[in-house]
């Protein structure tokens, strides 16, 4: 009977001692999984911020242009087509005022050619904005398989120590080496994607470009089948009538203008787009203001002259004082040109610092929203004095954040100053 139990014993001892090597080295493989975790404290940034506010703004761009000698314009056509019609002023010796209707040629042809180019627009942004999107969403994926990548990686060298102890199978080191090869893939290809789509999105943006081009061309085109009187004169020489083909850059007439002198200015592409959303700018207000003379003078502006400068990316134009200037101003003298642009209605004037660029029109602005930034998307149309206007959809009144640091970024937390109260506090420390 006691060498039965001797027997037992012989056997469970050697079992025991296994169980117990086993349950030690789990413990220890725990430990070393599970490194203890330091907390830090988040760092907050001191941002200023000042209330957003929405109303209807006028852009409102300065120029410099020189006093023209007084001359005899020429009216001519900048298109070819058919004249369809001619202005009860369109005959010798009629007194025409600036923007009467003188020869108006057949329109259709413009009219088609502008609805295939806001067609082509359309179509080029339509395909823009759906890479962009495609794109996030790989850039998200890719932070999602960097993530699981080091977890693989992390497995695959748990897994070798192990399989170097002996405690795991051949099998199991193998599955992790393949689960982190095949992440590792993943992640480049992810990279590739990432890669092509935003060559992709270069080349649309050039497509945008040409298509907005276009587009610009056809709204010209559109407009130049009215021929409108460019000033206040007297009709001399009209050379056309109803049926009359007419080439581009044809003279049709001569206008004799009155005793008023002109200022030619410089506007280049990009601040006609924000002044003239829809291509035109004819007939806007402008001020006047001539070297040495201290009051402003209203004007306005005319189309005749207008001339396209492609080498230079925009064009000239002509400004007419409504009012006598107060003192002769001999030809050549530096005058300033202020253009104010049409109503932009609920647009917000936010300090150019606030606005955070992703390309010519689009980018974004930072509110703090309990002690946090949230980016909101903007748009930029225009610009007053050092100030641009926005277009964003936020809540009037909402903290806008006007500093900028490295790293700025949705989430991070910030600790707010009132820049008006910052303001305050300056003037009376200078007091």
């Amino acid at each position: 009977m006691e060498s039965g139990k001797r027997k037992v014993l012989r056997i469970l001892v050697p079992i025991a001692i296994l169980g117990a090597g086993i349950a030690v080295s789990q413990g220890l493989i725990r430990f070393e999984s599970e490194p203890p975790v330091e907390e830090r404290a988040e760092l907050e940034r001191t941002v200023e911020t000042r209330p957003l506010t929405f109303e209807a703004h006028r852009t409102r761009e300065r120029f410099e242009g020189t006093v023209r000698p007084q001359h005899v314009a020429e009216l001519r056509s900048r298109i070819q087509g058919t004249v369809s019609r001619v202005g009860a002023g369109f005959r010798e010796g009629a007194a025409v005022d600036a923007g009467d209707l003188l020869v108006e040629l057949d329109p259709f042809d413009a009219e088609r050619d502008l609805e295939e180019a806001r067609a082509d627009l359309r179509a080029e942004e339509g395909s823009l904005a759906e890479t962009r999107a495609r794109l996030a969403g790989e850039r998200a994926m890719l932070l999602t398989d960097r993530d699981l990548l080091s977890v693989a990686e992390a497995e695959l060298q748990r897994q070798e120590r192990l399989r170097e102890r002996g405690t795991v199978s051949q099998a199991a080191l193998d599955a992790a080496r393949r689960e982190a090869l095949e992440t590792r893939l993943r992640v480049e290809g992810r990279e590739q994607q990432i890669e092509q789509a935003e060559a992709q999105i270069d080349r649309l943006e050039a497509g945008v470009e040409r298509a907005e081009a276009r587009l610009s061309r056809a709204r010209r085109d559109r407009e130049a089948t009215e021929i409108l009187a460019p000033e206040d004169g007297l009709l001399a020489d009209p050379a056309v009538g109803r049926g009359s083909l007419v080439q581009a850059n044809e003279r049709l007439a001569t206008i004799q203008q009155r005793d008023t002198p002109d200022v030619r200015f410089f506007v280049d592409d990009g601040a006609l787009r924000q002044l003239a959303p829809e291509g035109s700018l004819h007939g806007g207000s402008l001020t006047l203001r001539v070297d040495a003379i201290p009051q402003e003078i209203p004007g306005r502006l005319a189309r005749g002259d207008a001339v396209a400068e492609p080498g230079l990316g925009g064009r000239f134009l002509r400004a007419i004082p409504l009012e006598p200037l107060p003192e002769p101003v001999e030809s050549g003298r530096r005058v300033s040109v202020e253009i104010v642009g049409p109503p932009l209605e609920r647009t917000a004037r936010v300090p150019e610092a606030a606005f955070h660029r992703d390309d010519r029109k689009s980018g974004v602005i930072y509110l703090v929203e309990d002690g946090r930034l949230t980016a909101r998307s903007a748009q930029h149309v225009g610009r007053v004095g050092d100030d641009i206007l926005l277009r964003v959809s936020a809540e009037e009144g909402a903290p806008l954040v006007v500093t900028r640091f490295p790293g700025m970024a949705e989430g991070l937390a910030v600790r707010v100053v009132d820049h008006e109260d910052r303001e305050q506090r300056r003037l009376e420390a200078q007091r």
